[in-house]
């Protein structure tokens, strides 16, 4: 019987989300470039980081798909092993921010009083710092890496999470099933988190996914400044190298580019779509 509620439920949701052609397209490119990733030592034969004779060559069928930079290194494999880097770091940091968050959240808009104000006003003093600067400043101080990447935006990113959570858990705690659950004696640890967290939980998803792309941009960003794990190629700091040869090698910063961009709108199209399947206030009744 569960199986098959569940099932419905997943059809159900399938049936609004698909609903959007540019959603089901994003969500397609996303888990292509999944699968890229994955796969990338089997797609190209070069090397991300291995220079040739071949400087600068322009995008061609014979050799070099994507073409080449100012060292010979394939850009196409730049940017197959670089989506490993984006994909790692937004995923990864958006689950961090998604649990901080999500805890956060639960213990502030069930428990209230005091407890909510401490950790509201926490919420306020990290939402107030200003992430890029703060990361561009910790990997200076403590060197550039994935894993400090990871922690740096994951530890930065959960307040709008703990905002949506709290503001979910103070509505819902006061319905009647968590009312009735209550009375017939539901202990506080799963009245919170059986009862009213798997309610609450589809706004901090939805959150999660927009903190996706913001990762992704931040990981650039960093690295196109330098502050990106220097043994790993990656989009930003292939439009770093790209900068000096835009005239000579447009290709160089195009494909990049396009990737960077491109992954951050599919994120952000898949976001909308899944706010639209999964707010009960926007379902078509």
């Amino acid at each position: 019987m569960e199986v098959r509620l569940l099932a419905k439920r997943v059809r159900e949701f399938w049936r609004r989300f698909s609903k959007s052609r540019i959603a089901v397209i994003s969500l397609s490119y996303l888990f292509f470039l999944v699968l890229v990733a994955i796969f990338a030592p089997y797609i190209t034969r070069y090397a991300p980081r291995e220079p040739s004779r071949d400087v600068l060559v322009p995008p061609n069928f014979q050799s070099h798909l994507f073409g080449t930079d100012d060292l010979g290194r394939d850009i196409l494999s730049g940017v197959l092993y670089g989506s490993r880097i984006s994909l790692t770091v937004g995923l990864a940091a958006a689950a961090v921010a998604m649990v901080i968050g999500t805890v956060v959240g639960a213990f502030s808009g069930f428990h209230g009083g005091w407890l909510d104000e401490l950790l509201m006003r926490i919420t306020e003093i990290v939402m107030a710092i200003p992430t890029f600067f703060f990361a561009l400043a910790v990997c200076v101080l403590v060197g550039p890496s994935i894993t400090n990447i990871v922690l740096i935006i994951g530890l930065l990113s959960w307040p709008s999470i703990a905002r949506l959570v709290r503001a979910e858990f103070m509505t819902l705690k006061g319905r009647e099933f968590v009312i009735a659950a209550r009375a017939v004696g539901v202990s506080t640890f799963s009245l919170a988190f059986t009862e009213i967290l798997p309610n609450a939980i589809p706004v901090a998803v939805i959150n999660t996914v927009l903190q996706v792309t913001r990762a992704v941009i931040l990981e650039a960003s960093l690295s196109f400044l330098g502050m990106g794990d220097p043994n790993l190629m990656s989009w930003g700091y292939m439009l770093q190298n790209a900068q000096f040869y835009l005239v000579r090698a447009w290709w160089m910063a195009v494909f990049p580019g396009i990737s960077i961009t491109s992954t951050a709108l599919a994120f952000n199209v898949c976001g909308d779509a899944l706010n639209e399947a999964l707010n009960p206030r926007l379902r078509e009744v």
